[in-house]
């Protein structure tokens, strides 16, 4: 699939915008090969941020800033630049075990929008850059865009970090935005089952869903744990199946 280049320019423009010294180690927007595919369900994914201390993107694309679609997603596929290192990123593993623990699990993600809720990458996700004015403007603005162009009936967000940056960030830059219902915590871990309203099994391990309206559309955001948690592979099950009662029912 291929990104309208209307969408592109979009982006491009918005990027721009922000001061060099904000973007020091370029950015990326998407982490997956699909975007607002009209298949049901509709799925938004989104990480926080997409890390990294290097310039990635100069080193692989010849540009600081990649706005395209990927050829291949390494929350879903071990991908060719994986296959030529001797070790892989734990994050991807955990991730991949979780949306391809089942087959309707994983039908459903490969139809997925993967992006972040900041495009800019920085060395750590407490960096300054991502609490400053233009860093999340333009992150608003690109949010946005996507979202209007996607319309989740999902929003997935990986990590505690991400779900609270991305209200945050809704709340201050979206006049159409607001919690309906939520957030409601669906594991309880004396029952050891699948209930709403319930218990969190602990402060780090979090599966909840939250009813949400950005700009009309209604939708829900759908928190799950970090993936790079060093006990992540614990809880590939837990999540997986989460993930499946939320969207399938």
């Amino acid at each position: 699939m291929k990104l309208p280049n209307s969408v592109k320019k979009e982006f491009d423009s918005i990027i721009y915008s922000i001061p060099s010294e904000m973007r020091p180690n370029g950015g990326t927007i998407f982490l997956g090969s699909e975007f607002a595919n009209k298949d049901l369900p509709k799925i938004l994914h989104l990480g926080l941020n997409p890390g990294g201390k290097s310039n990635h993107e100069k080193e692989r694309w010849g540009c600081d800033f990649y706005f395209d679609l990927l050829s291949e997603s390494p929350l879903l596929e071990i991908t060719q630049d994986e296959k030529k290192k001797k070790w892989r990123e734990p994050y991807w593993d955990n991730a991949r075990a979780v949306y391809t623990k089942n087959k309707i699990l994983a039908l459903a993600m490969r139809k997925a929008t993967f992006s972040f809720v900041y495009p800019v990458r920085t060395e750590n996700s407490n960096d300054w850059r991502l609490k400053t004015e233009e860093v999340r403007g333009a992150s608003a603005k690109i949010m946005m865009i996507i979202i209007k162009e996607c319309e989740p009936e999902f929003i997935i967000l990986s990590g505690k970090a991400a779900r609270t940056s991305f209200i945050r960030l809704l709340w201050d830059k979206c006049a159409g935005f607001k919690e309906i219902n939520g957030p409601k915590e669906i594991w309880d871990d004396t029952a050891g089952s699948w209930w709403p309203d319930a218990k969190p099994k602990s402060s780090i391990y979090q599966w909840s869903t939250t009813d949400v309206e950005i700009n009309g559309l209604l939708t829900k955001l759908v928190k799950i744990p970090h993936h790079s948690r060093a006990n992540s592979y614990n809880y590939h099950g837990e999540t997986a199946g989460f993930l499946s009662k939320v969207i399938f029912g």
